[in-house]
């Protein structure tokens, strides 16, 4: 089982990094499309978002994704699912769309 401190280590240095950690093939492509309209690679999208959730999450988002590790079968790709998705909805939200 991949730790987050592995999956981000993975996305520094290969651009496979999401099929090998098992993220759904539609998060991957809305990843790489909001990537892509922001002029960033995927990974830097990603650094991205794990950065702004360490520094800006809402104690009750921490929460929530402490409850989804304990439930889950592979932490460190839950991790690293629940930050791009928040990340995503806040573009979203930015952009006046609803999710």
């Amino acid at each position: 089982m991949l730790t987050l401190g592995d999956i981000l280590g993975m996305a520094r240095r290969s651009a496979g990094v999401f099929e090998r950690i098992g993220l759904p093939a539609p998060l991957i492509e809305r990843v790489e499309a909001a990537a892509s309209s922001e002029g960033l690679s995927t990974h830097a999208f990603v650094r991205l978002a794990v950065a702004e959730f360490s520094s800006s999450a809402h104690p009750d988002e921490w929460t929530q994704l402490m409850t989804r590790l304990r439930d889950c079968h592979d932490p460190g790709a839950t991790c690293l699912e629940a930050i791009i998705e928040r990340r995503l909805a806040h573009i979203a939200y930015s952009a006046g769309e609803s999710s």
